[in-house]
């Protein structure tokens, strides 16, 4: 199943992972961050699952949409993330969501995607 938003797309993977990928130049307002965490409840089926956000398009996050990624929501979401990012605007939002977000789960951020793909399947509930 693939889901689309103004800002991003997202795809369950046959292990189990959710992959958020952002489009390049995305700029996230709270009603985006509310779209993105919706469609992620879609494409998981409803079921708490790791999720790999690639970031590296980012171009912006606003105060709102920072505060609602990181905040209780995503924990009715996801069991682990993983924040893939490459521009300094795309690891400074990153840092901010491992500092200061109520994580599900483990958290990480700054993997090729190799790497956090290899990681997160270690994370899926049996």
């Amino acid at each position: 199943m693939v889901a689309m938003t103004r800002q991003c797309t997202f795809r369950l993977d046959g292990d189990g992972v959710v992959l958020a990928t952002m489009n390049d130049g995305a700029r996230f307002e709270l009603s985006d961050a509310v779209e993105a965490v919706a469609a992620t409840v879609e494409v998981a089926g409803g079921t708490r699952r790791p999720i790999l956000v690639d970031m590296r398009g980012v171009q912006s996050e606003s105060k709102e949409a920072r505060a609602y990624f990181g905040g209780s929501e995503m924990t009715r979401v996801a069991t682990a993330i993983a924040l893939l990012t490459s521009s300094p605007v795309s690891k400074m939002i990153a840092n901010f969501f491992l500092r200061i977000g109520h994580h599900p789960g483990p958290t990480r951020g700054g993997y090729d995607p190799s790497t956090a793909g290899s990681w997160l399947r270690t994370q899926t509930p049996s």
